[in-house]
């Protein structure tokens, strides 16, 4: 099967799949297990070619976050995994932080030297590797399509 075919195949299952997260008001947590992984990783890969890891991790938070971390290692996207967690350990020093309200506090607590490791070398390195997530995802999660059709 051709990259193509797995970006097609990926992107009806992402589009069940927020469907389905749609329809209980956006809560990850009322998903199946794989659904919210689904969730996770198309929040990821959205926001990751968007405006990179730190939009990603500022807009869905901790949870969406080891959600998609967790996505990443039963698909065996070896890659994006490095790379996300090189990202998500970054931003671990912050847990804690007497400064740290909310999550769009992370902009500024960051480090410049942290950022730019996070944007300028790390966002990159994501992009690349992201393009293994389709390949990957797809023979896994497939099955939900059908799950999808048989709710309606």
């Amino acid at each position: 099967m051709n990259d193509t075919l797995f970006d097609e195949k990926w992107d009806a299952i992402c589009t069940a799949c927020l469907e389905r997260v749609k329809a209980v008001d956006y809560d990850i947590t009322r998903l199946s297990q794989d659904e919210a992984e689904v969730v996770a990783l198309w929040r990821l890969v959205a926001d990751g070619y968007n405006g990179g890891f730190l939009q990603f991790f500022c807009n869905w938070g901790e949870n969406n976050c080891a959600i998609a971390l967790n996505a990443l290692r039963h698909i065996g996207a070896a890659n994006t995994l490095a790379i996300v967690q090189k990202q998500r350990n970054i931003v671990e020093r912050l847990n804690g932080h007497p400064d740290m309200k909310e999550y769009e506090d992370v902009y500024r607590l960051l480090t410049d030297e942290e950022a730019d490791t996070i944007y300028c070398q790390l966002d990159p390195e994501f992009w690349d590797a992201a393009k293994e997530i389709p390949i990957l995802a797809a023979p896994i999660y497939q099955y939900l399509i059908s799950q999808q059709i048989r709710r309606h």
